[in-house]
């Protein structure tokens, strides 16, 4: 599958090569957005899912290379092109001058026009840290809440006492041992900080709504 472009014998143009036996190739969609130097094709990808990669071969002059990202974007911008989920291909260009051999920098504009594009199509590098939810952290002013250090304490009291019946080896198994002693404690504070802020965060608002009221 490839687009030759309006010169076919230039040497420009980008193609799809697909393994036939590695890839579902049976309802392959192929679009041209910029003959001979862009083109997406649409493909099964797995169970449900559709994937959509998006081949480019970029102008070599800075001023070309500029208007080719900026026509693409456009492209996205005006027609209902499907994001796609790759873009590979040449780009006769890198973001960074530590991408390149030796080390040299690309001119600022087609660079900006590049990383505009990206941003509209919201991609990101394949290499790019993933940033998940994070991890719940318990709010430092519960530990001045004394009803629930009261119950902290209660819990871990338990937890030491579960754990000591747990010293000798042959009182221990897979589903009793201070690790998951330990482990059951932690999510047993977790919940109990979780339910005392449900209580403590709508007595507050109530608390700042009529100071505001008084206070206006």
């Amino acid at each position: 599958m490839n687009s030759e472009g309006v010169r076919a014998t230039a040497a420009h143009g980008v193609a799809f090569i697909l393994n036939r036996e590695l890839v579902d190739i049976a309802d392959i969609h192929m679009k041209e957005i910029v003959p001979g130097r862009a083109a997406y094709i649409n493909m099964h990808w797995h169970a449900e899912k559709q994937i959509t990669i998006l081949n480019v071969y970029a102008p070599n002059g800075a001023t070309d290379n500029q208007d080719f990202w900026k026509k693409l974007k456009s492209e996205y911008e005006n027609n209902r092109h499907p994001k796609p989920d790759i873009v590979l291909g040449d780009f006769n260009l890198v973001e960074e001058a530590v991408d390149r051999l030796p080390a040299r920098e690309d001119p600022d504009g087609p660079v900006q026009e590049l990383k505009a594009l990206l941003q509209h199509l919201d991609l990101s590098a394949e290499h790019a840290p993933y940033l998940g939810k994070g991890w719940w952290t318990m709010p430092l002013h519960l530990l001045d809440d004394h009803e629930f250090m009261t119950e902290i304490a209660r819990l871990g009291g338990e937890a030491v006492s579960e754990a000591e019946k747990t010293k000798r080896t042959e009182d221990r198994s897979e589903n009793k041992n201070p690790q998951l002693i330990h482990r059951d404690f932690k999510k047993a504070v977790a919940k109990t900080a979780r339910d005392r802020l449900k209580l403590k965060v709508p007595k507050a608002k109530r608390t700042i709504k009529k100071l505001t009221e008084k206070n206006p």
